[in-house]
């Protein structure tokens, strides 16, 4: 049921509006700090503080298996206090999410969760077994087809808490912001197969294509050149799936392309 091809799911989540997640969790010392803050209860965390990192799954583990209804409400009550400090941005966000899994015990990893902000045109390159939520906000997300998601919480869809503790990656390095710095701009990730680049107000010759190139627009007018001329408007898309095709795009907005190399 989790796994439905042989495909890692390493994807690129670009931003088209402001856009919130959690994405990997906090270096030990900021964990330990974190719990402190939001008040969780120490037999949750103490393995973090004899044995650091090398405990993540064990602190995980701990919170997936037990009844912790009583500690969510002291959460949430500690989140709807003034916390200070960037630890603010991290309480409002988990206040949303009481709203609606106020008895999903997952909540309590989100303390432990590094919070990001991004803005239109930032992308993260998430990894495989990178814990990650994706908040609030529109994105253009990439990755190699398949429908391999192993969930440990906060989703009315399938769960599997021991796959996703057996496939966390805890050690791994956390993405940083990729920003956009010329009109054409080419992500770091997903794969090296697979390519994104954001194309804003500007006009560009595209050539050497050995796959497929899928091209999307997502604010204002595109318009495509090759043997024939196509406009694409917002939230429009085009594939060409033609070898060593040549063509041009002009755009007054922004368009994504994205190359997937034979």
């Amino acid at each position: 049921r989790s796994y439905r091809d042989k495909k890692a799911k390493s994807e690129l989540v670009c931003a088209v509006t402001p856009f919130k997640a959690f994405c990997g969790l906090r270096e030990i010392n900021e964990a330990i700090e974190a719990a402190s803050q939001f008040n969780l209860p120490e037999e949750i965390y103490a393995p973090l503080l004899s044995n650091g990192s090398e405990s993540w799954k064990e602190v995980i583990g701990r919170v997936l298996s037990g009844n912790w209804n009583q500690c969510i409400l002291d959460l949430e009550k500690r989140c709807s206090e003034k916390i200070g400090n960037s630890w603010d941005k991290t309480a409002e966000e988990i206040l949303k999410i009481c709203e609606f899994h106020r008895n999903d015990e997952s909540i309590l990893l989100l303390p432990f969760m590094n919070y990001y902000e991004l803005n239109a045109g930032d992308a993260l390159h998430v990894k495989p077994g990178m814990v990650h939520v994706y908040l609030e906000g529109m994105a253009v997300e990439v990755m190699e087809y398949g429908d391999n998601v192993i969930r440990a919480g906060l989703t009315n869809k399938h769960v599997d808490k021991s796959e996703f503790l057996s496939l966390l990656d805890t050690q791994a390095k956390l993405p940083p912001i990729q920003t956009p710095s010329e009109k054409d701009y080419l992500y770091s990730g997903p794969t090296e197969k697979l390519t994104v680049r954001r194309i804003e107000n500007t006009t560009v010759e595209i050539s050497d294509s050995t796959g497929d190139d899928l091209i999307l627009s997502t604010a204002g007018l595109a318009t495509v050149k090759f043997d024939e001329e196509v406009d694409l408007r917002q939230g429009e898309a085009l594939l060409i799936d033609e070898e060593n095709e040549s063509y041009v795009v002009n755009t007054s907005g922004v368009l994504f392309l994205v190359r997937g190399e034979a």
